[in-house]
């Protein structure tokens, strides 16, 4: 499927990854309930989800412990296994995505696997 700015994009991305978006970025649609940030004019569709962007967007620390920052780059996060993941971004070891007019790089194997879905069937050979 083509989408914008010439970009092809699997079912999976339609599918499954656009309803997710849509609900966690857009969340008041039809009479779907938000929650406000305080600090911004963000609507988000749970009070995790208004932690989340507070913890990243705004540096928020309430002091549960649970934020994880990478010392490189200031990322925060409130998962452990995203900082994890995270960290391989600065990595010198790179696995590119070789797809003619796409500059994509991973620091994983499974980074690399799970873009290549973006570009549909077509990637794989």
């Amino acid at each position: 499927m083509s989408f914008g700015y010439g970009k092809h994009f699997s079912p999976h991305i339609f599918n499954r990854v656009l309803p997710k978006h849509i609900r966690m970025v857009h969340g008041n649609i039809g009479d779907r309930k938000t929650v406000g940030c305080d600090e911004c004019d963000a609507q988000l569709s749970s009070k995790g989800s208004l932690r989340l962007h507070k913890v990243t967007q705004h540096g928020f620390d309430d002091g549960r412990g649970d934020v994880h920052t990478c010392e490189v780059c200031n990322y925060k996060t409130l998962q452990a296994h995203r900082m994890r993941k995270h960290r391989l971004t600065h990595q010198e070891r790179r696995f590119e995505c070789g797809a003619e007019g796409c500059f994509f790089s991973a620091g994983s194997a499974n980074g690399l696997t799970a873009h290549m879905k973006m570009h549909g069937p077509q990637a794989a050979n």
